[in-house]
């Protein structure tokens, strides 16, 4: 799933088309806005700093609902300095009921001492 930004258009009365009350009195006249929409992004993403217990889960929660399949495919875990080929840490992801808050959750502990 690709996302992108969209302006929209209202229009409340357009032309050749009338918006009455209950009582039948007309718009007085058109009237029109418009909104972006917005692409997802992160909100969250925890743990950060120094001293993290080498089991903790790693939490990122996004702004929108977001696909698991591609998430999982985007995701790499590596030390800080880590060579470009080095393969992501192992571990399995799970993601909150409404597809927000994605949790990793390493098979095994991370070194000590890495960033």
């Amino acid at each position: 799933m690709i996302w992108v930004v969209v302006m929209l258009r209202v229009r409340v009365s357009p032309p050749g088309l009338l918006t009455t009350s209950l009582a039948g009195s007309p718009l007085a006249q058109p009237y029109t806005f418009s909104f972006t929409t917005d692409t997802p992004v992160v909100r969250q993403a925890i743990p950060t700093g120094d001293l993290v217990p080498p089991t903790t889960p790693i939490t990122i929660t996004f702004t929108q609902p977001m696909d698991a399949t591609s998430n999982a495919a985007a995701l790499t875990i590596l030390p800080q300095n880590a060579p470009a080929n080095t393969p992501s840490f192992p571990g399995h992801i799970t993601w909150s009921d409404d597809a927000r808050i994605h949790t990793f959750i390493p098979s095994q502990p991370f070194p000590l001492g890495e960033h």
